[in-house]
C-alpha cells in the first residue's frame, strides 16, 4: 500500500524536477551544475522527499544545493561595468564608478553590496542580477521595482517596502537583520522560514498575513513586535 506524499514533500519533488534537466552553454557553469546535481541526486536517491523535509540537516543540504543551482540558472551575474551603469541610473552617488568599486564585491558568481541601497523613489526597475547580500538596509519604497532578485539571501539592516510594487519576497531570502516595513506595499505573503531580527510594520495588511506573522513570532522567527494597528 503506497503512502501519499505530503504537500511539503511534493514541493521538494517539484523543485527537483525544475532543475534536473537544465542545459548550459557556458562550460564553467555546466561543470558547476553537474557537481551540484550529483550531490542533490545522492540525497534524493537515499531518502524520500518527506524524509528530507523532516530532517533539518538533510533539508538544509538539499536547499543549499538547490539554491546554488538556481543561481547558475539565473541570467549571467552582472559585470562591474553593468553595475556602474545601474548605479548611475539609480543616482546612488555622484561618482558611480567609485561607489561600485568601493561597495560592490564580486565573488563566487554572485554580488554583495557592502553599504545601504537607497532606491527610494528610484526609476530603476531591477536590482543587479546575482545580488545575494546587502550589508546595510534596502530602501525600495515609492520605486518602480516590482521584485527583488531571486538570489537575495540576506539584508543585514532593514527592508523598506512602503508604497512599493513588490508583492512577494524571494524564497531565497533567509535573514533580515533589523525590521521589515511593508505598510502601503502590495506584499501579500512572507516565507515562514524567513528570520527577522527586528519589528514588522504591517498596518493595513490582511488578517491572514498578520496572523502568519504572529505565528512566526511565536516560533522565534521574528524577534521584534508585529505592529498592525495605529
Amino acid at each position: 500500500m503506497s503512502i501519499e506524499m505530503s504537500k511539503e514533500g511534493q514541493n521538494l519533488e517539484q523543485a527537483m524536477a525544475r532543475v534536473k534537466n537544465f542545459k548550459f552553454e557556458d562550460d564553467d557553469r555546466r561543470e558547476q551544475y553537474k557537481k551540484l546535481l550529483v550531490g542533490l541526486k545522492l540525497i534524493v536517491e537515499e531518502n524520500t522527499f518527506d524524509a528530507i523535509w523532516e530532517d533539518a540537516g538533510l533539508l538544509g543540504a538539499f536547499q543549499q544545493k538547490l539554491e546554488a543551482i538556481m543561481v547558475l540558472m539565473e541570467k549571467p551575474v552582472w559585470t562591474y561595468d553593468q553595475c556602474v551603469e545601474w548605479a548611475k541610473e539609480a543616482n546612488l552617488d555622484k561618482h558611480p564608478a567609485k561607489y561600485v568599486k568601493d561597495n560592490f564585491v564580486f565573488v563566487d558568481n554572485h554580488i554583495e553590496v557592502h553599504d545601504d541601497l537607497d532606491l527610494n523613489g528610484s526609476q530603476v526597475e531591477v536590482l543587479p542580477v546575482g545580488l545575494t547580500v546587502v550589508k546595510g538596509s534596502l530602501w525600495v519604497q515609492h520605486s518602480t521595482i516590482r521584485e527583488l532578485p531571486s538570489t537575495l539571501v540576506e539584508v543585514t539592516g532593514s527592508i523598506y517596502l512602503q508604497n512599493s510594487k513588490i508583492r512577494r519576497l524571494p524564497d531565497s531570502l533567509k535573514i533580515i537583520g533589523d525590521y521589515l516595513d511593508m505598510v502601503g506595499s502590495l506584499l501579500e505573503d512572507v516565507n515562514e522560514t524567513l528570520e527577522i531580527d527586528g519589528a514588522v510594520y504591517a498596518r493595513g495588511k490582511p488578517k491572514k498575513l498578520v496572523d502568519k506573522l504572529l505565528r512566526m513570532k511565536d516560533d522565534g522567527k521574528i524577534m521584534g513586535d508585529i505592529i498592525s494597528s495605529d
